[in-house]
C-alpha cells in the first residue's frame, strides 16, 4: 500500500478544489465506521543509517557469517547465532575458523556492540554442515536448535542448552556434546526425520529478556516446512527445563474451533498450517522472526527472502505482519519486493528482530539481516537497521462482512452536491443524495485507508480519512 500516493491524493484533489477566494471550504467527517479501540501498526519505516559489526576479510573471505538468530538473556547479554561465516574473530583475538554454526554473545548496542566468543561451544569442521536455526533464553537457560538441513534422507534438529551462559552445552538428554556427528538417530535427535520433516527448521518466539514477557506459560517455536513450500507450522510447550527438554511434552496446532479458539493436539500429524508467506518465500532459511512487543501487546512478525537470481544481485522481498497471538490471525503490514537497504547493489535476506530494544510504547524496534553482496563479500556480517512503526487504531471487520461507510458533511456558503468514496486509490462510489453514504459489500481481507471527498457546489473539496483493517 502506497501512503505516499494516497496523501499526495488527498492533497492535490483538496488543493483543484479551492475555486474563489472568498469560498469556504465544505467540512466532512466520516461518522461510520468508528476507530477501533487498539493500536495496531500500518506501516514501517526503516533508519537509513546501517550498522555492520564486522566486515574484515580473511583470506578470501569474511570474517561474518549469516542467519543472525538471537535472544535477550537473563545476564542482559544477546546471545546470536552465526552460519557459515567466521564470527568476530578479529574483534576477540580468537581464532579465524570458519564453521556452519556458533554461538556468540554481544555485549551493548544498539549504538555499537561488543562480540564475545563462548569457548564451551562444540568445535567441529564444515563437513558436518550443522546449522543454527534458532535459539531463546528461558529461566537463565539457552536453549538452541541445529537443524540438518541438506540431508537426503535424515533431517531433524538437535536440541543443546546451556545452563551457564554458554560456558558449557548439553544435548537434550543431559549429554555433553562435544562433537558433532552427521549421521545422528532418533536418540541423539531431538525432532528427527518426523511426518513432513515437520519442525526441521525452526526459530523460537521472543518475548524479552529470559523470557519475562511471557504471557501463558508457554514457549513457542515456529518451523518453515521445506524448500518447496511457503507454509509455517506452530508448537508450543510448557515452560520448564524438564518440559523444554522433553518431546512428549510438546503440543501442534491443528487448527480453530467453530467459536476462533486454538486447538492444540500431541500428535505431529494433525499439525495444521498457520500462516502461508507470499509467493517467492520458500527457501527453508526464510524462518519468520517473531516477537512479542510489549508496548503494543501485539506480536510482530517479520521475514525477508532473495529473489531466484539471489547470488547476483537485485532487491529482495520483506514482509511484516502483527497478530493479537502467537497463533494468529497474522495480518501484514508492510510488503515490498524492493528490499535493498542501503545500496541497490546489496543482497539482503534472513531478517531477525531484536527484542531487547523494542521501545517502551512499542513503536521502535530493531532488526537485523544477512547480505551476501558480491558474493559474499564485505557486508556479509551482521547488520542492523532501526524501524520505526506507524501506529493507528482502525475499525475491525471480518472477510465478507458489508461495511457501510457514511460520512456527515456541511458547507457554510454553499451546498454539498456530491460525497465520493475511496478505498486506497481506489473509487468505491459517489453519492449525490443528502445521506452521504456507500456499502462496500463482500469485504477482502486486508489493511484499508477509507477516504472521502466532499464537493460544494462551487467545487470546493475537503476530505477525511479513516483506517479499516478486515481480519479473516
Amino acid at each position: 500500500m502506497n501512503h505516499l500516493l494516497i496523501s499526495s491524493l488527498l492533497v492535490q484533489l483538496t488543493l483543484a478544489g479551492i475555486p474563489e477566494e472568498d469560498n469556504a471550504l465544505p467540512t466532512v467527517n466520516i461518522t461510520s465506521p468508528e476507530p477501533g479501540h487498539y493500536t495496531i501498526p500500518v506501516d514501517a519505516g526503516f533508519d537509513p543509517d546501517i550498522l555492520r559489526i564486522g566486515g574484515t576479510k580473511h583470506l578470501f573471505k569474511p570474517l561474518g557469517g549469516d542467519n543472525f538468530c538471537n535472544t535477550w538473556a537473563a545476564d542482559d547479554k544477546i546471545y546470536v547465532t552465526v552460519d557459515d561465516g567466521m564470527g568476530w574473530p578479529v574483534d576477540t583475538g580468537t581464532p579465524a575458523i570458519e564453521q556452519n554454526n556458533r554461538v556468540w554473545a554481544l555485549n551493548g548496542g544498539p549504538a555499537d556492540y561488543t562480540p564475545e566468543y563462548l569457548p564451551g561451544f562444540p568445535d567441529y569442521d564444515l563437513t558436518y554442515l550443522w546449522y543454527g536455526f534458532g535459539i531463546v533464553s528461558v529461566d537463565s537457560i539457552l536453549y538452541y536448535a541445529i537443524s540438518t538441513p541438506y540431508s537426503p534422507d535424515k533431517r531433524g534438529i538437535k536440541l543443546l542448552y546451556s545452563p551457564d551462559f554458554g560456558s558449557n552445552w548439553y544435548r537434550h538428554d543431559g549429554v555433553n556434546d562435544t562433537i558433532m556427528q552427521y549421521v545422528e538417530n532418533e536418540n541423539t535427535m531431538f525432532f528427527y526425520n518426523e511426518h513432513m520433516n515437520l519442525f526441521s527448521y525452526i526459530d523460537f518466539v521472543q518475548f524479552g529478556k529470559d523470557y519475562q514477557d511471557s504471557k501463558d506459560g508457554y514457549v513457542y517455536l515456529y518451523c518453515k516446512l521445506t524448500n518447496l513450500t511457503p507454509s509455517i507450522y506452530l508448537a508450543r510447550v510448557p515452560r520448564g527445563h524438564k518440559n523444554i527438554v522433553n518431546k512428549t511434552k510438546y503440543e501442534y496446532f491443528k487448527g480453530y474451533t467453530e467459536d476462533k479458539m486454538p486447538e492444540w493436539t500431541s500428535d505431529i500429524y494433525l499439525s495444521k498450517c498457520v500462516l502461508n508467506f507470499p509467493e517467492g518465500y520458500y527457501h527453508s532459511a526464510f524462518l519468520p522472526s517473531v516477537v512479542y512487543n510489549k508496548g503494543l501487546d501485539l506480536y510482530i512478525m517479520v521475514v525477508g527472502a532473495r529473489f531466484e537470481d539471489r547470488y547476483n544481485g537485485g532487491p529482495s522481498k520483506l514482509t511484516f505482519y502483527w497478530s493479537k497471538n502467537p497463533w494468529g490471525d497474522w495480518l501484514s503490514f508492510y510488503h515490498t519486493t524492493c528490499w535493498i537497504g542501503d545500496s541497490p547493489d546489496n543482497i539482503l535476506y534472513q531478517p531477525k528482530l531484536i527484542s531487547k530494544f523494542n521501545s517502551e510504547d512499542g513503536k521502535t524496534m530493531y532488526m537485523n539481516y544477512s547480505n551476501c553482496r558480491n558474493h559474499w563479500g564485505d557486508r556479509y556480517v551482521f547488520n542492523q537497521q532501526k524501524i520505526t512503526l506507524e501506529l493507528d487504531n482502525p475499525a475491525f471487520y471480518k472477510k465478507g462482512d458489508s461495511i457501510i461507510i457514511k460520512a456527515e458533511a456541511l458547507d457554510s456558503d454553499g451546498d454539498i452536491v456530491k460525497v465520493e468514496f475511496y478505498k486506497d486509490l481506489v473509487l468505491l462510489g459517489v453519492d449525490t443524495s443528502s445521506q452521504f453514504e456507500y456499502v462496500w459489500q463482500n469485504a477482502e481481507v486486508g489493511n484499508f485507508k477509507i477516504m472521502v471527498l466532499a464537493y460544494d457546489n462551487k467545487g470546493a473539496s475537503s476530505a477525511s480519512s479513516i483506517r479499516v483493517v478486515v481480519t479473516p
